[in-house]
């Protein structure tokens, strides 16, 4: 039986991901595009307190607005990222 893994989530940091994106010109269609992810998931990490997201999803949406995983995401317990997931 294969084992599976669990992907680390992380939660945005709403008020910041939304200034990122204002301060970019970029709305949600084209944040989802240069990272490569669908709209609905921009959206609602944008939107829905208590949103989460895989780390590798995170990762591409920070690229996208030209940022750093963590200047946007934290741990989902609220914790800054950079320590141990």
């Amino acid at each position: 039986m294969p084992v599976r893994t669990r992907r680390a989530l992380v939660a945005p940091r709403r008020d910041v991901l939304v200034e990122h994106m204002e301060k970019s010109g970029k709305g949600v269609r084209e944040v989802a595009r240069d990272a490569e992810v669908d709209r609905s998931t921009v959206s609602r990490l944008r939107c829905v307190e208590g949103a989460t997201t895989a780390k590798d999803t995170a990762e591409r949406i920070a690229r996208a607005l030209g940022r750093e995983l963590g200047d946007l995401f934290e741990h989902t317990d609220g914790t800054p990222l950079g320590g141990v997931a």
